[in-house]
This record gives C-alpha cells, structure tokens and sequence, in this order.
C-alpha cells in the first residue's frame, strides 16, 4: 500500500532526496528521467505532493482547480474544506479525485503525507480524494509522464470505479 511504501521512506530516505511511489498498471514515459529536472523545477517550493497525469471523470473535472502554471494544476477548490471534498457525503462541487497512479513526494513531507493517508489528518477516504484539500500543497501535473498500461489495468485489484470496491479494499 502507499501508506506502507511511506513508512519505508520515512525510515530508509534521506533527507533532500524524492520518492516516486507509482502502481503497477501505470508505467512512466520513456523520457521521464530526463525530464524529472524540469518537473522539479516547475513546482513550487513548498510543494507536499505531485501527481503525474491526474484522470478525469464525472463531475472530476481538473478545470475545478486553480491552473498555477501551463499544466500544474493545486489539488484545492476555492470554498472548500477537506470535509466537503469527501465522496458521498461532500459536496460534488468540492470533489476531485484523480488516481494516485503515480505520486513524487519529497522525502521532507513524508510524514505529513502519512499522517493524512493514515486518518491521523482528517477522516479517511479514497486516498486520491483526500489529496484535494486546502491545508494541503498537492498538485497534478498534466504533462502526459504516466500512462495505463491496459493488459495491466484489466488484472489489477486497485478498483477503479465505485462498484469494484469492496470489503478486502477497505
């Protein structure tokens, strides 16, 4: 789980460093290494958390979050709180989810990140729902890095609608 993946780093990174916790039905661009670079430079100083090629769905539009740069999108709605991005019981106009298919996180916010996908932070719910939220700096990157590997998203057990969560998933 990302939450375990987490608590390795926390426990074996070093300090300055950036950790990329990616899942098995995504793989990254033949180029990315080399872009890595310019993505690091294109985030804000202050940045939690990236995502790389956040989807979109139903009423998950990135168009409901600030565009900070040409493709850098802040995962925080203006007039929303962590509470009302929650799925159900929010308001559909304060959610946006996105997939956690592929998350760089700097070795300094690790904790913080763990104490939000651990419930420590806020009620707990899908992981990539809660990244949405205004006390956090998390960010979608649209820069087409990460993409399906489709044979690999027909065999996966990471639900990816509603209707194939199930117990075992939460």
């Amino acid at each position: 789980s990302h939450l375990e993946l987490l608590r390795h780093i926390k426990n074996t990174g070093r300090p300055g460093e950036v950790y990329l916790l990616a899942e098995d039905d995504y793989a990254p661009a033949v180029d990315f290494k080399a872009k890595l670079p310019t993505v690091l430079q294109h985030v804000p100083p202050d940045w939690d958390s990236l995502r790389f090629d956040c989807w979109e769905g139903v009423n998950q539009l990135l168009s409901k979050l600030p565009q900070v740069k040409p493709g850098l999108y802040l995962n925080s709605i203006m007039g929303c709180s962590a509470a009302d991005g929650q799925p159900i019981t929010g308001r559909p106009e304060c959610q946006f989810c996105g997939g956690t298919h592929a998350v760089l996180v700097p070795y300094e916010k690790v904790e913080k990140m763990m104490a939000l996908w651990s419930g420590d932070n806020g009620p707990l719910y899908p992981l990539d729902c809660m990244m949405t939220r205004p006390d956090f700096k998390n960010y979608c990157l649209q820069w087409n890095l990460f993409e399906p590997v489709d044979h690999l998203r027909r065999t996966t057990s990471i639900p990816k609608t509603r209707k194939e969560v199930t117990n075992w998933h939460l």
